[in-house]
């Protein structure tokens, strides 16, 4: 932070371990240290103590070399001759709770562990020359009684992501000081005005200088220091009073995702007795308020398009504290449309701040807080630790990172609860502090009983009232389902305007998706550092045990390929809903804590998992996605498409922006047949205004006779920016008298040779008996024998929210991540798709009860195999085939197919697999005796 004279630290250290008693106590001494360690890094990076991964672990991943209580770190130091008479200070950036000792005595001690600890070692460094300098660090935190036990579950500390190391992150060094206090200055941009606004003291006087990003220098001024709105500051000003105005434009830049020009001050105060501290900081200028539901920026409304960071470093076990590093995940971000990232109950290091104003990031920042509940000092149910805490480091937090201009929200922590009035007095007095920031009580606090706060600058919440969500996947603990999760007709119609209807402020979605992905065992490699993936090893395990090793890579491709389409689904509801604020994905990457929850489109390293393409991802999340809203994804030859066509605009604004908005721009809307023949094609010219979802007009496409079911493409184009849907086309199928009555649809098929039902009674046996073929189509296999169906991936992590769930006496989720086939197999020739579960698999899945084969021989292969969680493993079926051991060959589907046949959908797969079973393709291999199909139903 500061340019005075500093001596790096960095380098070889003795290091031990303490044994015993505390250090330091006279009957002990210090230890004597008779190992090295290169600092910075941590006890784990540097496989320091006993190799010791707990074997089985599913919970989290597991430390290679676990180690919980008080390291010790040595070195000689050499003060100089001209820092005599000067302070000194030692600087650590990123520990935990710390003792310092200088030839054996204690100096000093600090709890910081979000900002850098400052130790002042003048007096007992007395003169120049050479010193031993030990630091001991403690990360035993529960056993601290100013540490509130409640911040072990935040994402800071906690074993779940980057563990609770032992060690030092980041910079070390000496500094050669000077007299007087050492406090950040409080720099504020100001559009208006044509500079910063730096907060002072009585006294003090200000010499500035530095430069733009971009390379402008800024001239050096001496500033005179008054008392302005009620506040002791100096003003800095880009200009001289009488230039002209291009002066002023060159000179001035505001920042934002688009623009991200900050500048980088160098400051000089010094104090009324002449002490003098010199600082370094990034500032910017730009301007921001809230309007009409919208947080805005430079006049122009955002949407935050979001992920979460959660502290998944497993490499290191511990955050990037260099610049470089956040440069790279940011631009990953950017790469994936994304412009905000929200850090989970943890606060990011200064180079996480410094990357994300050069890249254009919004940064959300919070205290370790997760679950936990805040109360007033004088109520009872206080914790009187966390109490303290949280308002000590809320304005630490803020005085340390607060000048940049990534940092646009601060929230208390993750799903809080206590008193409301409390954390609006805490919003009040930050905001009093640092007015230029947002403020919001917590991410999803009081998610129970939804109660928005009118201290706060937005809500970023789940659902706006008990029943209302805002995003389309829920737990089962956490009733209501999402609209994902329940509907049987899937559509591009779903939006959020009624949550947004009730909350008085910027509307943001919590934590999306989280939809999981079967694991990729291919990862387990990967991890090389301090962590072990027992976790992946164990399920790698169960499913080989299971007898299904042979099919990971398939249902990884498949469920994470499911979860992709739902994401997609997830984040064109927030941007196709007027006035909504953003959204925040739960996530990019995956979660390997909490039971494992594997819900990325990148894996814990932040690799792609090869599920999409960055390209692909920028198509539905971007500053500019076009939209097509329309009623269903499966339509019948010779019907009229029908759909509307949107554009979701928070790009940057140009010369070509102006043009599109004055309704200069062609958007080219083009519906193209399975052969890529092109079956309709609209222009719509549209204007609008940046920041807003405009309406550019509906599109009606004749649809044309198909020979057989077929796959079409919705293709919107305006320039670069482009999307496009998937549509089913099925043949028109003869209408049956009385269709919705399933018995229409059951009994002998005298042409084909077939005999469906929905029940195997006793005409069903017989015909088998006889050497015929049954095609069954049931939902009604025991609770014991079978699973309840799903379309939609299980949410987060099963073993977690089944606990929670059976806590709360509620029903279980199915644990199901949706369906792999192999899409060229006969009985798809009539229903069209690819190995994992479309769009038109959703009323099939939803409505349907797969079978567990788990005892059924390796021999019976489904094909279409529902994918279970890596906790139970099951072998589970929707649609197999086998021969009868007492005769003739059986299809069974485990859906209510027959009580849906009013879908087109559903139709065109009947038919589908009914002119399978009577083609000559129809000849299954693998055996099975009748009472055991007959053991698995419930019986009528």
């Amino acid at each position: 932070m500061q340019i005075q004279l500093k001596r790096m630290l960095q380098g070889t250290w003795k290091f031990g371990f303490e044994k015993g008693e505390s250090a330091g106590e006279k009957s002990q001494g210090l230890p004597e240290l008779n190992d090295t360690i290169e600092l910075p890094s941590t006890t784990e990076i540097s496989k320091k103590g006993s190799f010791g991964p707990k074997e089985g672990q599913t919970l989290f991943l597991s430390r290679k070399y676990p180690f919980t209580g008080r390291a010790h770190y040595e070195r000689e130091i050499e003060i100089p001759k001209e820092w005599a008479g000067h302070p000194i200070f030692l600087f650590l950036e990123r520990t935990k709770y710390t003792e310092v000792y200088v030839d054996g005595k204690w100096v000093s001690g600090s709890h910081e562990t979000l900002i850098p600890q400052r130790h002042e070692l003048t007096e007992a460094l007395g003169d120049a020359g050479k010193h031993l300098l030990r630091i001991v660090v403690d990360n035993d935190l529960a056993s601290k009684e100013d540490f509130p036990e409640s911040l072990l579950k935040g994402h800071q500390y906690t074993e779940h992501t980057q563990t609770n190391w032992n060690g030092i992150l980041g910079e070390i060094y000496l500094e050669k000081g000077e007299e007087g206090s050492w406090e950040i200055p409080q720099i504020v941009g100001d559009e208006n005005a044509g500079g910063f606004f730096i907060r002072t003291r009585e006294g003090e006087s200000i010499t500035v200088w530095g430069y733009r990003s971009d390379g402008l220098p800024l001239a050096e001024r001496e500033l005179k220091c008054s008392e302005i709105q009620g506040t002791r500051q100096a003003f800095y000003a880009l200009w001289q009073e009488g230039e002209d105005a291009q002066k002023k434009t060159e000179l001035l830049c505001l920042w934002d995702e688009f623009h991200p020009v900050f500048y980088r001050l160098f400051l000089i105060v010094t104090d009324k007795r002449g002490g003098r501290q010199q600082y370094e900081q990034n500032a910017g200028i730009f301007g921001q308020e809230i309007r009409d539901k919208r947080i805005v920026r430079n006049g122009v409304p955002v949407f935050l398009r979001g992920t979460v960071d959660c502290c998944i470093y497993p490499r290191t076990g511990a955050c990037p504290m260099d610049k470089e590093s956040w440069l790279k995940i940011f631009d990953l971000y950017q790469q994936y449309g994304l412009n905000h990232c929200r850090f989970h109950s943890w606060c990011p290091p200064e180079a996480a701040f410094a990357a994300a104003d050069e890249k254009g990031i919004y940064l959300q920042v919070e205290l370790s807080n997760f679950a936990a509940a805040l109360y007033g000092e004088k109520d009872k149910r206080c914790d009187k630790a966390l109490y303290a805490y949280i308002y000590d480091q809320a304005k630490k937090v803020l005085a340390f990172y607060g000048n940049h201009p990534s940092f646009l929200l601060f929230a208390a922590g993750n799903e809080m609860t206590g008193d409301l009035r409390e954390f609006e007095r805490l919003i009040r007095q930050l905001r009093s502090i640092r007015p230029d920031k947002l403020y919001t009580q917590g991410a999803n606090n009081f998610l129970e009983h939804p109660v928005c706060s009118g201290a706060d600058d937005c809500w970023i919440i789940m659902r706006t009232d008990e029943k209302t969500n805002i995003r389309a996947s829920f737990s089962f603990g956490d009733l209501p389902l999402g609209y994902l999760q329940t509907q049987e007709e899937p559509s591009t119609l779903h939006d959020y305007s009624a949550g947004v209807g009730q909350s008085p402020l910027p509307l943001i979605s919590h934590e999306i998706g989280q939809y999981q992905c079967y694991p990729n065992y291919r990862e387990i490699p990967k991890y090389t550092g301090p962590l072990s993936p027992e976790n992946l090893k164990q399920f790698q395990k169960r499913l080989e045990e299971a007898g299904m090793g042979d099919m990971a890579d398939r249902f990884f491709q498949a469920s994470g390929r499911l979860a992709v389409q739902c994401y997609r689904e997830e984040i064109e509801a927030a941007l196709r809903t007027r006035d909504m604020a953003g959204f925040q994905l739960l996530g990019l990457q995956d979660f390997p804590g909490q039971g494992t929850a594997l819900v990325g489109i990148l894996d814990s390293f932040l690799d792609s998992k090869g599920l999409i393409t960055p390209e692909e991802f920028r198509r539905f999340c971007a500053p500019r996605v076009l939209l097509a809203k329309f009623p269903r994804y499966v339509w019948q030859e010779q019907e009229t498409f029908e759909g509307e066509i949107f554009l979701a605009d928070f790009g940057p604004e140009s010369a070509a922006d102006a043009a599109w908005r004055a309704g200069q721009y062609d958007v080219e809307v083009i519906l193209y047949s399975w052969e890529n023949q092109v079956l309709g094609q609209a222009h719509l010219k549209g204007s609008g205004s940046p920041g807003k979802l405009t309406a550019l007009g509906p599109v009606h496409f004749a649809l044309p006779r198909v020979e057989q079911a077929a796959v079409m493409r919705l293709v919107l184009r305006m320039g670069e920016v482009e999307n496009e849907y998937p549509l089913w086309i099925y043949k028109r199928l003869p209408e049956k008298s009385g269709q919705d009555s399933r018995e229409k649809w059951m009994g002998i098929d005298s042409k084909r040779g077939i005999f469906i039902t929905d029940r195997l009674d006793q005409s069903g046996e017989d015909f088998l008996k006889q050497g015929g073929r049954v095609v069954l189509f049931s939902d009604k296999a025991k609770e014991g024998y079978s699973v309840p169906g799903a379309f939609a991936p299980d949410f987060w992590c099963w073993p977690m929210f089944r606990d929670a769930c059976a806590a709360k006496g509620l029903p279980v989720a199915p644990g199901t991540l949706g369906m792999v086939c192999d899409s060229a197999h006969p009985a798809f020739r009539g229903f069209p798709t690819e190995d994992y579960a479309q769009w038109q698999w959703q009323p099939l899945l939803y409505n349907s009860r797969p079978v567990i084969l788990d005892g059924w021989g390796a021999a019976i292969t489904p094909i279409v195999q529902i994918i279970d969680n890596f906790e139970r493993n099951h072998k589970l079926s929707y649609l197999l085939e086998a021969r009868v051991k007492e005769g003739g060959s059986l299809l069974f589907c485990a859906g209510d197919v027959l009580g849906h046949m009013d879908r087109p959908q559903v139709r065109q797969f009947y038919e589908s697999i009914v002119a399978y079973a009577a083609s000559e393709d129809f000849a299954p291999a693998a055996e099975i005796a009748l009472e055991e199909i007959k053991g698995i139903f419930v019986n009528e």
